[in-house]
């Protein structure tokens, strides 16, 4: 099946920069955004590396309390891929990912059916940094995650970002496909091996039996 549209589900605490990051891909003003209060879904086409174009469908999902039940929605909707976000001055935002946003989205979705990247929001605040990389490199091999560090204000690695979680879904969802059909063929390939296995089996006709039983009369006269 040919598939040329996919979804992507941006997770994290209220403020962990979500909203700020689809703005600045969008091209949209950011000067004050409003945390997130329900789920907005936006839309984009972009070209791949192999200039095949593809539907992106960009889910911002609320941080609070009450409103964490909400991402059960876009992760139930085929989602193909998820982004982790947390700032990196901001040090509980990061351990919520493993301790609140993980568990929640387990209940729901294989995290190692689909490629998930762990990004730190605020990139340029350096001198203000709470969650030290190696730290992220060591949850990120432990999860199997991407990670990149991205900046909504600065515009530092957010069409990177999401070109790069676009490459790895594309390559995965048809790598997937891919062996589906081996498997499928290794499958008929099986069953018609059984089916020539059993039409070349020997098998007694009528005239092998009365050429038998006719061999059994000649060594019974040749007594």
């Amino acid at each position: 099946m040919n598939k040329n549209e996919f979804s992507i589900v941006l997770i994290g605490d209220s403020g962990s920069g979500k909203t700020s990051i689809i703005s600045k891909y969008f091209n949209r003003s950011f000067d004050f955004v409003e945390a997130t209060n329900g789920i907005n879904l936006s839309f984009k086409e972009i070209n791949l590396n192999n200039n095949t174009k593809i539907k992106l469908n960009i889910w911002d999902t609320p941080g609070v309390g009450i409103l964490r039940s909400m991402i059960r929605f876009p992760l139930k909707s085929n989602c193909d891929g998820i982004i982790l976000t947390y700032l990196i001055n901001k040090k509980s935002s990061f351990d919520n990912i493993f301790e609140i946003w993980i568990n929640e989205i387990e209940k729901i979705i294989d995290l190692k059916s689909i490629p998930v990247y762990l990004v730190g929001n605020n990139c340029d605040l350096e001198d203000k940094r709470e969650v030290e990389k190696k730290e992220v490199e060591n949850k990120s091999k432990e999860y199997n995650f991407k990670f990149m560090e991205t900046s909504a204000i600065n515009n530092i690695n957010i069409n990177e970002l999401f070109q790069n979680i676009s490459e790895d879904i594309y390559n995965k969802y048809y790598k997937k496909e891919e062996n589906i059909e081996n498997e499928e063929t290794n499958q008929i390939n099986e069953n018609n091996n059984i089916i020539i296995i059993q039409n070349n089996k020997p098998k007694k006709n009528v005239f092998q039996k009365v050429s038998n039983f006719f061999k059994k009369i000649t060594k019974h006269f040749k007594k």
